[in-house]
């Protein structure tokens, strides 16, 4: 008598788990994105803003690398701006100063109108230095819960 063990069903399981695999990382590049967009949305707010073309700046760049896999980045400054002066000047500089110590190096004798008004208007938020620093930790809790249950809603879509 010979003994033998016959497994069914695998099939099934190969395709739930390609289909997983293959739905993941769309649901993921969509909630990175809200994410993302979130994140831009405080930053402008927090960022003090007199002109306004620092609070301007402030976008997402999206990039793909290996496999396609998506690059975010939330980006203040690279942007050459024309002031109310008439002069043409690169916001690189004045972003890294005003996100590294605004309070010290760029405003010491405290925030301009346009930055008291932004202050008046949102009394409970920070407006000030590390504007993209608090605007990203303000997100990452939600990010990473939000993250847990589309993919936690997508195997089990998918795992029936």
């Amino acid at each position: 008598m010979k003994g033998g063990m016959s497994v069914s069903g695998v099939g099934h399981v190969e395709s739930m788990l390609r289909n997983i695999a293959r739905r993941v990382p769309d649901v993921a590049r969509g909630q990175m994105k809200r994410s993302a967009a979130r994140v831009v949305k405080l930053a402008q707010i927090m960022v003090p803003e007199d002109e306004g073309h620092l609070k301007d700046s402030i976008r997402i760049e999206k990039s793909y690398g290996y496999r396609g896999r998506l690059e975010i980045s939330i980006i203040a400054g690279k942007q050459m701006v024309t002031r109310h002066n008439g002069k043409t000047v690169s916001l690189d500089q004045y972003a890294l100063l005003v996100h590294e110590a605004y309070e010290t190096a760029v405003a010491p004798n405290g925030p301009g109108e346009g930055t008291k008004a932004k202050m008046a208007a949102h009394p409970t938020i920070k407006i000030g230095s590390g504007f993209l620093f608090r605007a990203l930790e303000s997100e990452k809790e939600s990010f990473n819960r939000v993250m847990a249950e589309v993919i936690d809603k997508v195997i089990t879509e998918e795992g029936g």
